[in-house]
């Protein structure tokens, strides 16, 4: 997949060709639908011309795309698309300058096939993996908020209404520890590293870039909660109302000191990062200097 990928990618950008185009799109979906058999968790791409104003881009508040978890569409909004990348900018060549765009595009699209592919497995009862247990909160919350909406005939998209506007402040305040999407960040962020590695050697500047940016990634979440002394996960199974599902864990103890140390037996850093699950403070300090 990883290699079809690239290729993609890299002939777009050498032959200076925009991927904002249903082409592209459609073409990249594809190529992920068919590699991880999505067929029935993908049924399509939307791209939307309209979106939002350019303020709501500008502030850092408006989606570049989305996956429905109900209908299984991704809706792609191209003008958000637009605009970040007129104003990324990188102190590298002109060709690394394309490439950065046009992976930044494809790590959110991947990002939302990472919803699509996390449902799948969140939907599969014999996967007791603890990643899939810990997507299963995640989407059984955020699909009761949802159809809370859906029972007062509300459409989540009109963002005037107050009590939507309640809705989205609900589901974002918990976003940056919501265990599903800080996995569908990281996993779509490890697949872009995963993609360009064949040719790091001739975009190094680049590529040490993109691998900055999945600690950036890995990193959300603990950089708001870390100094309370919990980690992302264990505060998003609070404020959801499940701690049940965090006690239930190997490494559980009433002593956070003992839960840290167990948890490092059982899983590695990547792991522990990916999952949200508590990290040294030694591991906090040397990834903070790492993004600067």
């Amino acid at each position: 997949m990883e290699e079809e990928l690239l290729k993609l990618i890299y002939d777009y950008t050498k032959r200076k060709r925009s991927i904002l185009n249903h082409q592209f799109i459609n073409k990249l979906v594809e190529i992920v639908v068919r590699a991880r058999s999505l067929d029935d968790y993908v049924k399509g791409v939307h791209l939307s011309t309209l979106g939002m104003t350019l303020k709501n881009y500008e502030e850092d508040n408006a989606d570049y795309a989305a996956y429905n978890c109900a209908d299984k569409i991704i809706k792609v909004n191209l003008p958000g698309f637009h605009y970040i990348c007129d104003t990324l900018e990188l102190n590298v060549s002109q060709f690394e300058q394309d490439l950065f765009h046009n992976l930044f595009v494809t790590q959110v699209i991947l990002h939302e096939l990472e919803h699509a592919t996390n449902l799948k497995m969140a939907e599969d009862p014999s996967d007791k993996s603890i990643k899939t247990r810990l997507m299963r909160a995640s989407f059984d919350f955020n699909a009761a908020l949802y159809q809370g909406l859906m029972k007062m005939n509300i459409n989540p998209n009109e963002l005037d209404n107050e009590i939507v506007e309640w809705y989205r402040k609900e589901y974002e305040s918990d976003y940056k520890i919501d265990t599903e999407e800080r996995m569908a960040e990281i996993d779509s962020q490890a697949t872009i590293l995963r993609i360009i590695r064949p040719i790091k050697r001739t975009i190094p500047d680049l590529y040490r870039g993109e691998k900055a940016f999945l600690v950036f990634h890995m990193l959300k979440g603990y950089l708001d909660v870390f100094e309370s002394g919990i980690c992302p996960t264990e505060l998003f199974l609070q404020n959801i109302g499940n701690e049940e599902l965090w006690k239930s864990f190997s490494f559980y103890d009433e002593d956070p000191a003992k839960v840290l140390e167990n948890v490092q037996k059982e899983y590695g850093l990547y792991e522990r990062l990916e999952y949200g699950f508590p990290i040294t403070e030694k591991e906090y300090s040397l990834l903070k200097r790492r993004i600067g």
